[in-house]
């Protein structure tokens, strides 16, 4: 993996520039971190991959223009910002009223568990493309706190 450092900011090769033609998503893991890298119109963004609501991966959801649409319960993303521009959407299941009553029994409990949840904004990470490559600062501002800290002990 290669890292490239700008300042405090410490970006990590995650794709080929290439490899995300404009309109489509791909999933990358890099750092720990799952991470949904988008192109709208020629222009790379990147968010977390994860939704918050129940944790779909947005890079299997649909991308219109700048919005995320999460593929299990279309909640919307911006993806140049990460803000939320819509919930959660109850899907409507036809045949539902045909299932065995004890897996329906089992299907209001879930809704009745997941109902509270809340879906947040998305995080956003800094994308840089240099050359054929796309490079992503996924180290976290606290992180880079300690890193920053360390440095000055050292020198």
């Amino acid at each position: 993996m290669k890292e490239r450092r700008v300042g405090r900011m410490s970006f990590v090769e995650v794709a080929k520039a290439s490899e995300i033609p404009a309109g489509t998503m791909k999933h990358i893991e890099a750092g720990g971190k799952e991470l949904c890298i988008a192109n709208v119109s020629g222009t790379i963004y990147v968010i977390g991959d994860r939704c918050g609501h129940q944790n779909a991966s947005h890079s299997m959801g649909t991308l219109q223009g700048k919005v995320v649409t999460c593929p299990l319960h279309f909640s919307r993303f911006d993806v140049t910002t990460g803000k939320k521009i819509s919930g959660p959407v109850e899907a409507k299941i036809d045949g539902l009223d045909k299932l065995p009553p004890t897996f329906l029994v089992y299907a209001k409990k879930m809704a009745e568990i997941m109902a509270p949840v809340k879906t947040y904004n998305q995080q956003v990470f800094p994308i840089r493309i240099d050359g054929p490559g796309a490079f992503v600062d996924i180290i976290e501002e606290k992180e880079k706190k300690i890193r920053a800290k360390e440095s000055q002990q050292v020198n």
